[in-house]
């Protein structure tokens, strides 16, 4: 089938793609977007003309999961059902490595530091590769249940990672012992700000925390044994949000708070900046994910239909739809870098 990505009523087919697209991805100097097929196959256009790039050598066995692209944009790793992450060179498409899991892997991500591959499966455990070579870096960290995402911090050693058993768990990733953190709920989505403050989702319900008493810890334990105290930690919480659908960040130090009804608001801490309505969701739509640019002036809805068709809508911080006919589509992606969201 030919795929359809919708910006704001501009439809573009994507000859080539013979399948539903189950992930995407956006290369942080915003020049090339990345999807990955229930058919297992990883493909990539480029902004500039919205071209579809040649394919890579090799594919996956089953559906894919997840994307990443390192921070460079030289290298994109995919996910998928057939316990297999992979790893190519975005320029050549050139197969570079895979790292076996024992089970479908769910999620993985690029960290800075240290450079590592990190990949989270339903086999319950993370494995930390090389990304130069796949390599193991480091020993497999061990979760309670299957993982659904992974958000390395953007400068310093600590991982956190959540999924089925209703727990946050951070690492130091020097490495020591981790930090476990019992919530209330299943953890959705878990973002890293810049300035110290990290947001998560459980449910309909937006909390943020300070990570001051995390990094403490973690700098002033000069042994393997973290003594954390998590439940002055899950008081030192506040509830900023009780209706949210899907949470994003906003450059470095903002995150967007999208409800079901198209209200979005912006916070940067326990502050709420401003709030605006966009277009009220249709009953067919699911909203999937809020994918911000690295400069915080754009963020793009991906927007999941019910006939299995995902589309896109641009919107600039103020909350308008962008027209796509009347902006130069060129200038705005490289310039504001549109990424995935920096934990």
């Amino acid at each position: 089938m030919t795929t359809k990505i919708s910006l704001e009523g501009k439809v573009e087919r994507f000859k080539g793609v013979k399948s539903k697209l189950k992930c995407i991805a956006i290369s942080p100097d915003g020049k090339k977007v990345a999807a990955g097929t229930e058919f297992g196959d990883v493909q990539i256009w480029d902004l500039a003309d919205l071209q579809l790039e040649p394919k890579f050598g090799y594919s996956h066995f089953e559906s894919v999961l997840c994307l990443d692209f390192n921070q460079d944009s030289t290298l994109i790793a995919s996910g998928a059902v057939d316990n297999r992450a992979m790893v190519w060179n975005v320029e050549d498409k050139k197969y570079k490595f895979q790292v076996q899991h024992d089970s479908d892997v769910t999620c993985l991500a690029f960290s800075e530091s240290p450079k590592w591959l990190l990949t989270g499966s339903d086999d319950n455990t993370i494995r930390i590769s090389n990304p130069k070579t796949g390599r193991p870096a480091s020993s497999n960290l061990i979760y309670n249940g299957t993982l659904r995402f992974i958000a390395p911090h953007p400068r310093a050693p600590l991982l956190v990672a959540g999924g089925d058993d209703n727990t946050c768990q951070l690492w130091d990733t020097l490495p020591k012992n981790r930090i476990s953190i019992p919530l209330e709920e299943k953890l959705d989505q878990f973002i890293f700000g810049n300035s110290g403050s990290v947001f998560y989702r459980t449910g309909p319900k937006v909390k943020v925390a300070s990570t001051k008493s995390i990094a403490e810890t973690i700098e002033t334990t000069k042994g393997r044994h973290l003594s954390f105290d998590t439940e002055s930690f899950q008081k030192s919480t506040v509830l900023i949000h009780e209706n949210a659908s899907i949470i994003g960040m906003l450059g470095t130090d903002t995150i967007a708070i999208l409800d079901q009804k198209g209200v979005l608001e912006i916070w940067d801490g326990q502050t709420k900046l401003r709030q605006m309505n966009l277009k009220t969701p249709k009953a067919d739509i699911q909203i999937v994910s809020l994918i911000g640019s690295s400069g915080g002036k754009f963020f793009a809805l991906e927007i999941l239909k019910e006939d299995g068709r995902k589309t896109y809508e641009l919107y600039n911080r103020e909350g308008e739809l962008i027209d796509l006919k009347k902006m130069d589509f060129k200038w705005h992606f490289r310039r504001t870098g549109c990424t995935r969201k920096n934990p």
